[in-house]
Order: C-alpha cells, then sequence, then structure tokens
C-alpha cells in the first residue's frame, strides 16, 4: 500500500490509531460477507510489544456502515489489535526460545565434543610426563640427591591429580555422546562398598575424625558397573573429607523395598538450604564458610548424579547447616532397568581416575603437614631457586604464606627458606589472619581462591588494621585477567603475581618488595622519632616556636607564647609590642643579643634569659628563648626560635638559694654537728660549724669516715661501724657513742641519728647525720657577760681557777643570739651595762639551762638585788665580790642542772640503747621477752638458730648487760613489749 493512502510512519511515530475516511474515493471499495453495503470508513492500529519502543506492526480494520462509530466501537478495535499483537509476542517468545535452545545444544555438543578432545590431547603429555617421573623414583636410593628426590614427588603427585580431572572431564563427555562403557555385573556390593570405604580410614585417623562403615550382607543380586560404583562410593567419600572437621564420616549400605541402599553422611559444615537444588549441577561451587581446601572443579557430584542414572539409580541429598549432610544412593535390584547389551558384557579399560589411592592422596593433601606447618626450620636451597640465583638482600625477613594446596606450600616454602627467610605456612586465610596478629610479618604471600576467608579478603582485613598497613601483600593467582589484578590491586595488594610462575621470578619480587618495606620502616620509623622529640619538646617541655622577619619585623607567635606576654591568643603582635613588654631593667641585654644574631660576622645564635611584664594582666614572668639567623648574601632574612617560660624554674632557684641561706644560718648556729658522708668514696661531704666545738678540732681535719671513726672511743668502734652498714641498706637509727678529744684527750658522750639518703633507683650512697654531744656536765661550762674588759678578764680568770670552761661575751646580745647552741653552765651577769636585767629576764623566759648570777653595786638600795631576782637571777653578788663568794654562787646554781642531767640520764639509757638496735635485733630482743628460745625465735622470723644467736649476742652487747635477766631489766625500763609467740 501506498504511504498516501495509510498513514503507517505517523501511526508508527505516535503508536496511536489513525482514521482513514472516504475510502470509495480514494479508489478502495470493500463490502462485508453479510451485507452488500460499501465500507466507508477504516482504522490503523499499531500492534504494540513490551519492550519495544515502537509498534511491532499495524492493523487495518474497516468499520461497518451499519454501525456507529462510538467510543465503545474504538475500544473493542483497540482490543482486537492488543489481543493480535500479544499473539505475534507469544509466537516470536516461542521462535526466540527454540532458536535459544538449538543455540545452548549447539554450545553444550561444542563443550562436550572439546572436554573431549582436549582431554585426549592431555593424557599425551600428562603420560610423558608421568614416565619419565616414575623412572625417576624408581631409582634407588642415592642416585637422586633429596631436594630432587622431593620435588619429582611433588611433580608426579600432582601429575596423577591432573589426569585425574581429565579422565572426569573424559568420563563426563562420554555420558553426554552416549558412548559410557558400562559393564553391569552382579556383585557382592556389601564387601566391595566396605573396601572402598575403608580406604580413607587413614586420611581419617590423621584427621582425627571417626570412620563408620556398615554394610549389610544382601541377598538379592545388585548389578554395577565396578568402575563406576568405586567412583559413586569415593567422590561422596571425599567430598564428606573436605567439609568435616570433627565428628563422624559414615558409610551405610542396606536392602530396602526399592533396591539397595548407600548412604553417606557427615558432622560437617552441611549446606545452605538456598544451595540444596543445585547441589548436583554441573560446575556449580557451594561458597561455604569452611572447607579443607578451595580446589575443586565443580563436576564431582554432577559425574556422581550421572554414573547413579546409568545404573538406573536416584540419588537425594539431606542437609542442615553446621550438622552435616547425608547423600542417599538407590539402586535397584535385578537388570530389567539395565541395557541387555550391557548385562554382563565386556568391561572397559580401568581409568586412572577411578583408582582409590589418588582420591586418598588427594585428600591426605588437604591435611597440614607437621614440617611445613611449622615452616621454621631452614631448608637447603632446591634447584630450582638455586638456577634463579636471586641475591637476597633483607636476611631473616619473616614470610606468612597462605596456601590451601599441601603441595604448593612445601614448594613455596622450599624457595622462600633457601633464601634465608623465616616462612610460616598455613593453608587459609583465617589462620593467617590469626598468625599475624600473634607474630607481625614482614611481607605476607598468599593464594587468592582458598576456603574461609580468601585471599582478597584477607589483603582486606590485614590493610583494615593499622597494624600491618606497612606489610607487603603480594597475591598469588590462576586469575590472569586484567579486572582480577586490578581487583586485588584496589584491595592494597602490592603485587599480583599469576600461576604459573617461575621461580626467579618469585623470588624477585618477595626480595624486592622486603627491600623497599624495611626502607620505608626505616623511614618511617625515623619520621616517627623526629615527630615524638618535636612533639615532646612542644607539648612535654612547653616549648613555643615562632619565627621572625628582620626585614618586615613580621612576628609568627602562637597562643601559649602570647599567654608568656599576657595576652589572648587571638591579639596581634609586632616587634614594638614584643618590645614593650620586657622588663626595663632586662631590655638592654635583649636588644644586645638581638644585635648580635643579625651580625653577618656572627654565628647568628640568639639565646637569652629574661623577665616580661604581661601586656594585659602585668604578671611578671621568666622566659627563656633559642633561635638562630639564616642569611644570605651577608643579609639576615629570616629567623626561627623556640621559646620556654621558666618562671617556676626561676621561683625554684630563688627558693633554693633562700633554703641554702636558711640551713647555711641554721649549720652555722645551731650545737649539733651535721654532716654527709658518701659511702661509696669514704668522704665526709659536709661538717657543719658546731664540729668545732664538739670534736675539738677545725672540720677539715676530718676529712673522710676513716677519720671519724678514729675519733670514737675503741668499745664503741664497731657499733658505729655496724650503724653505718644498716643506714646504708636504708635503715634509720639513733646511736648513742663515745668519742675522745684529740685536743685534749676528753672524752664526750654523742647521740647521732643515722639516716639514709637514697638516690633515684633506691640505691643509698649518700648517708646524712646529726651528732648531738649529750655529755653529762657537772657544771664546768660558765659564760661571762661583761662590757668592761678588765671587769671581764677578772671574771675570766676567776672562774678558770675553779675549773670552769668559761666563755666571754661583751654585750648581753650577743649572748642571747646564740644562747640555743650553749651548753649547760652558769651565766655570770655584771650588771654595769643598763638594761642587762634583760638577759636574765630572757634566758628565764626561755627555760635555758642558763642560771644567771648577777654582780653589781646597789648602792645602798636594798631592792637591788631583789630586782635582780625577780628578773630571773637565782642569785645577786655585791661588788667587791670575792673568787670565794663567786665560786660558791656558781656551784649553787649549776647543782639543779647536775641533779636533773642525773635525773634525765638514768631515765634515758635504756631508751638510748634499745633504739641502737637494728629492727631484726629488737625482734630478737622481743622474741627473748616472750620467753622464746633460739629456735622458736628462728621458726617465727625465718632464721636459722645459728643467725638468732648472733643477733642475741649483738643485743647483749649493745644493752651492755651480762645476763638475760639484766636485758630483760633494761629493756622493760625502756617500755619494750614481749612478741607474740602464737606460733610457736
Amino acid at each position: 500500500m501506498e504511504e498516501g493512502l495509510w498513514p503507517l510512519g505517523l501511526v508508527a511515530e505516535t503508536s496511536r490509531a489513525a482514521k482513514v475516511s472516504d475510502l470509495p474515493s480514494r479508489g478502495y471499495r470493500f463490502t462485508t460477507p453479510l451485507w452488500p453495503d460499501t465500507v466507508e470508513t477504516a482504522f490503523v492500529l499499531p500492534l504494540k510489544s513490551s519492550g519495544h519502543q515502537r509498534p511491532v506492526g499495524f492493523l487495518i480494520v474497516g468499520t461497518s456502515p451499519r454501525r456507529v462509530l462510538d467510543a465503545d466501537y474504538c475500544s473493542f478495535l483497540d482490543l482486537v489489535a492488543g489481543q493480535i499483537a500479544t499473539t505475534l509476542a507469544e509466537a516470536r517468545a516461542l521462535e526466540d526460545e527454540r532458536r535459544r535452545a538449538e543455540a545452548l545444544a549447539k554450545l553444550d555438543q561444542a563443550k562436550t565434543v572439546f572436554f573431549s578432545s582436549v582431554s585426549h590431547e592431555f593424557r599425551t603429555p600428562l603420560t610423558l610426563m608421568l614416565g619419565p617421573l616414575e623412572e625417576l623414583l624408581a631409582k634407588p636410593d642415592g642416585s637422586l640427591s633429596p631436594d630432587a628426590r622431593i620435588l619429582a614427588t611433588v611433580a608426579h603427585r600432582n601429575s596423577l591429580r591432573l589426569l585425574k580431572l581429565v579422565n572426569t572431564l573424559l568420563d563426563f563427555s562420554r555420558i553426554e555422546a552416549n558412548r559410557a562403557q558400562a559393564s553391569y555385573e552382579p556383585c557382592d556390593l556389601a564387601r566391595y562398598t566396605a573396601e572402598l570405604a575403608s580406604s580413607f580410614s587413614s586420611a581419617c585417623d590423621r584427621a582425627g575424625l571417626r570412620l563408620d562403615i556398615a554394610c549389610d550382607p544382601i541377598s538379592e543380586p545388585v548389578y554395577v558397573d565396578h568402575d563406576m560404583w568405586e567412583k559413586i562410593v569415593l567422590n561422596l567419600l571425599s567430598n564428606a573429607f573436605k567439609f568435616t572437621f570433627k565428628g563422624c564420616i559414615a558409610v551405610r549400605l542396606t536392602a530396602t523395598s526399592g533396591g539397595a541402599e548407600l548412604q553417606v553422611s557427615d558432622t560437617g559444615v552441611g549446606i545452605p538450604a538456598a544451595d540444596l537444588p543445585r547441589v548436583f549441577e554441573r560446575f556449580h561451587r557451594i561458597d561455604r564458610p569452611k572447607s579443607r581446601s578451595y580446589e575443586g572443579s565443580g563436576i564431582g557430584l554432577a559425574l556422581v548424579q550421572e554414573l547413579v542414572r546409568l545404573h538406573g539409580g536416584t540419588i537425594t541429598v539431606e542437609s542442615r547447616e553446621d550438622h552435616g549432610t547425608t547423600f542417599t544412593v538407590l539402586v535397584p535390584f535385578g537388570t530389567n532397568h539395565l541395557p541387555a547389551e550391557r548385562n554382563g558384557g565386556a568391561r572397559s579399560l580401568r581409568s586412572t581416575a577411578s583408582q582409590a589411592d589418588a582420591f586418598v592422596e588427594e585428600a591426605l593433601r588437604w591435611l597440614p603437614g607437621p614440617a611445613e606447618e611449622r615452616a621454621e626450620a631452614r631448608s637447603r636451597l632446591s634447584e630450582e631457586a638455586e638456577l634463579a640465583g636471586t641475591p637476597t638482600e633483607v636476611l631473616d625477613a619473616r614470610i606468612l604464606l597462605v596456601d590451601d594446596n599441601a603441595d604448593m606450600r612445601r614448594y613455596l616454602v622450599r624457595l622462600l627458606t633457601g633464601q634465608g627467610w623465616v616462612v610460616e605456612a598455613v593453608a587459609d586465610g583465617e589462620a593467617a589472619l590469626a598468625a599475624a596478629r600473634r607474630q607481625r610479618p614482614d611481607l605476607v604471600l598468599s593464594d587468592v581462591m582458598m576456603p574461609g576467608l580468601n585471599g582478597l579478603e584477607l589483603a582486606a582485613a590485614l590493610r583494615g588494621d593499622s597494624h600491618f598497613t606497612e606489610v607487603p601483600i603480594i597475591l598469588l593467582s590462576a586469575r590472569a585477567a586484567e579486572d582480577a589484578r586490578v581487583e586485588g590491586l584496589g584491595k592494597g595488594v602490592d603485587d599480583y603475581l599469576v600461576k604459573p610462575f617461575s621461580a626467579r621470578e618469585l623470588l624477585a619480587r618477595v626480595n624486592t618488595h622486603l627491600v623497599l618495606a624495611q626502607l620505608r620502616r626505616t623511614a618511617a620509623a625515623r619520621l616517627r622519632r623526629s615527630e615524638a622529640r618535636l612533639q615532646a619538646a612542644i607539648d612535654l617541655v612547653g616549648l613555643s616556636p615562632y619565627s621572625w622577619d628582620p626585614a618586615t619585623g613580621t612576628l609568627e607567635w602562637d597562643a601559649r607564647l602570647k599567654a608568656m606576654w599576657g595576652l589572648p591568643p587571638d591579639a596581634p603582635i609586632d616587634h614594638d609590642l614584643w618590645l614593650s613588654a620586657i622588663h626595663p631593667d632586662d631590655r638592654p641585654q635583649v636588644e644586645r643579643a638581638l644585635d648580635r644574631c643579625t651580625d653577618p660576622a656572627g654565628d647568628g645564635v640568639y639565646h637569652i634569659e629574661y623577665r616580661v611584664i604581661g601586656i594585659e594582666d602585668s604578671v611578671e614572668r621568666w622566659v627563656s628563648t633559642y633561635g638562630r639567623t639564616t642569611f644570605e648574601n651577608g643579609h639576615p632574612v629570616g629567623f626561627t626560635g623556640a621559646a620556654l617560660e621558666i618562671t617556676e624554674r626561676k621561683r625554684a632557684e630563688a627558693a633554693l638559694r633562700e633554703s641554702e641561706e636558711r640551713f647555711r644560718r641554721f649549720a652555722e648556729h645551731t650545737a649539733d654537728v651535721l654532716w654527709l658522708a658518701d659511702l661509696e668514696t669514704g668522704q665526709l661531704d659536709y661538717i657543719s660549724p658546731a664540729f668545732r666545738q664538739v670534736w675539738g678540732t677545725p672540720p677539715e681535719d676530718m676529712p673522710d669516715i676513716a677519720s671519724w671513726l678514729a675519733s670514737v672511743h675503741p668499745d664503741d668502734r664497731d657499733a658505729a661501724t655496724r650503724a653505718l652498714d644498716c643506714v646504708g641498706s636504708g635503715e634509720t637509727l639513733v646511736l648513742e657513742y663515745r668519742i675522745l678529744r684529740a685536743s685534749d684527750g676528753a672524752v664526750r658522750r654523742i647521740r647521732d641519728t643515722f639516716f639514709p639518703i637514697p638516690a633515684t633507683g633506691g640505691h643509698v650512697r649518700l648517708v646524712g647525720g646529726i651528732a648531738q654531744d649529750v655529755t653529762i656536765d657537772t657544771g664546768l661550762h660558765a659564760y661571762v657577760v661583761a662590757a668592761g674588759d678588765d671587769a671581764r678578764r677578772e671574771l675570766v680568770g676567776a672562774l678558770q681557777a675553779g675549773g670552769y670552761e668559761v666563755q666571754a661575751f661583751a654585750s648581753g646580745r650577743a649572748l642571747l643570739t646564740i644562747a640555743g647552741s650553749l651548753m649547760p653552765g652558769c651565766v655570770v651577769l655584771d650588771l654595769e651595762e643598763p638594761g642587762s636585767l634583760v638577759v636574765a629576764s630572757e634566758l628565764k623566759a626561755a627555760r635555758a639551762h642558763l642560771p644567771v648570777v648577777a654582780l653589781g653595786a646597789s648602792g645602798g638600795d636594798v631592792g637591788f638585788g631583789v630586782r635582780a631576782m625577780k628578773a630571773g637571777a637565782v642569785d645577786f653578788l655585791e661588788e667587791p665580790w670575792t673568787p670565794e663568794r663567786l665560786l660558791f654562787a656558781v656551784g649553787t646554781a649549776l647543782t639543779e642542772i647536775r641533779v636533773a642531767a642525773e635525773r634525765t640520764r638514768s631515765r634515758d639509757e635504756p631508751h638510748q640503747r634499745i633504739e641502737a638496735l637494728s629492727a631484726r635485733e629488737r625482734a630478737v630482743l622481743e622474741g627473748l621477752l616472750a620467753g622464746g628460745t633460739n629456735k622458736t625465735i628462728a621458726r617465727t622470723l625465718g632464721l636459722s638458730p645459728r643467725t638468732v644467736e648472733i643477733y642475741r649476742a649483738r643485743v647483749m652487747e649493745t644493752l651492755g648487760a651480762h645476763t638475760l635477766p639484766e636485758a630483760v631489766l633494761i629493756a622493760t625500763a625502756a617500755g619494750v613489749r614481749p612478741a607474740n609467740q602464737d606460733g610457736d
């Protein structure tokens, strides 16, 4: 039809019906079969189809001239067009499906032909590989080196595995081509099945699994092809072993009404419910979370199903995840279901793939071997590694090897350990992740396709842990496509090596990545150390970095530095503002330091400490700053430095100086002798000035501990030595001993407090002490206070003639200044100086052991002496005095002191002796007071009886006791209590 009459283009463009009127005038006359009326009008309707934007055809319909062309009529026409379009679509879909089925059939036939052809082609080179390898392995021991025999064994074992796969593919091609050479014979199926199942006993024992075999005798004849039945049983057992890690594998053969029923069940990981319908689908692999190996072609169960069908039987499966799987094979009795020409026919040649040893050997490869799983032992370089000759630059690197193929693991372990690297080999990604977390490797070499956590997931997990970001990861895979490489590199993998690979290439890449990783670690460690030092300087020390442009005067400060100037963090800073806050007394030296550091003739170093007065808070702070100027062409162009607030340090230094001054003044005026000694050198590092008064010699005459021990009374010298030993071990103790003054031979009693001064680590090297002169004085000390020289000389002469040791003072204030450090004695006070009675009143108020005898001329004033007595004098002598009256008054005044001293000595002496005991000696004394013996005290203190006896002798010596009752009395007087002896 012409486009001018029928608007097909318009309908195709708009997908809407088009009306064509007045057909007779256009040269078209139509009549209906029932009426002679001419059709005047027609519609061109589009035939629409889903999936197509434009109509797939057109329907031209003439309308009846005897019916009104209304909406119902138009709707009817649309329904007719829609029904025709649907019918056409269904016809087209059926035709497309037929073509697709034919194409798939042709493709499947081509694939079958290809598998058949390639399988046959593979067998020739495999035969030429297996033959020479078997000849090598058959040679007597010694003819091959150990390394060569190991490599030949690995090659032979994997050649057999490849032959098994080839034969399986060949079996499939034969079945699909209806060329399966089956020979069905009556068989003792129970015995034959039990023999096949028992071949897995050793593998189950090594895997820690229990193998239960229960094959009941079957009375009716069962016809099977021996080779096919062997493949059925061994494939099911191999599959169960692959996915079972604990529990058992059970093989059951029983007779049922439908025939012989074989059940192979396990307690393995199970099959997800969604995958159960596809279990026997060819090439379908179930993604199980755990298996002994990722290896497999995905045709084992499909082959089992085909072999069962050839026997006229059925196979079913039941499974629950984490509980196990059961495969059930039912083979009918008799021969009615079998081809007659195959019953008892000639048996085909036995295939290598049907041998039980091949299945068991492959299953054993899934189990970890003890040698390669430890992988810590070094093996000699294999022949291939020796030929590779790759130089190793990183020795003793630790490599984590991950591969589920045992032979591949052993091969790679030999290559890598031969280069001096330590290798830890594991069989899956989860074990690798645990091993890496247990000990961080230097490089990870992993297969991609593995059970559970595969290589890509392992790489992602390692890269997600910051602890392994610097560890190189190399993946090994049989997938050589570009997208596989891109996917691996996208997971953070450093390299991707495609199988098969050469040893030279593998070792070169591993060595390169180890070297690069070592360089990265070294650089990163150096950077971390540098950053750590800088961060420590800034955060821990409180340093504030800053910069200064000498040309423009621009300063860049941080918030901490602005705070030193008393400014908020956002305050602007310039050169003038910086100078304005410097203390006026320190500004000149700061400006001089600034001139020196910007002088090209100098070293450009700026280092100074100065004070700053806060601009907004007026707080005085000390700042220490260090910087350096950068010069170009003799001109300063930059300055960088760091400032540190040292206010607390300056305050501490001032406090230390003040403390040292207080100590110096105290040491100079105290009557006690302060001393410090170095136990390692034996030197006396410090002796206070009071030493001269007590020991009678200047401090410089006693430079060391040996000199001090020489001054100690011979009877007390051992106790003094022991005291030094005790304080050197950390004890604090009080020891009373006697000294012999070299100047006059006098004996003085010293009470010395020894204390340790531990170093930072607790070691005691320095010890100190406070020595007090506790000699009981009988009034031999007298102190004369007289303003006149004649009066002073006269009084001193009279008292010295009476045997007193006299010290004269020109004023009462001079006496009061050092009264606290004077030995007990009598003060003879001449009242000629105005206000002299103040001396008596202050000494009385201080309760010093310095009674005052006043001398003066009353001039007839009877109350003069009374006032002197009330002020604090114990006696008053009218001038002129006589030596006799003076000595009598002084002696009487010292009588009370003498009595009190004797009383104090009798009370304090036991305490002093007890205090001289060490802690262990006091414990022994307390045990003696409790009535203990050497044996019971030794048991209580954890000592030997001999040691207790030694301590007991020291206790008796220190207490000055000759008998045990005498020691008990001294201890009781000092308040010592018996020890608790409940344990005796």
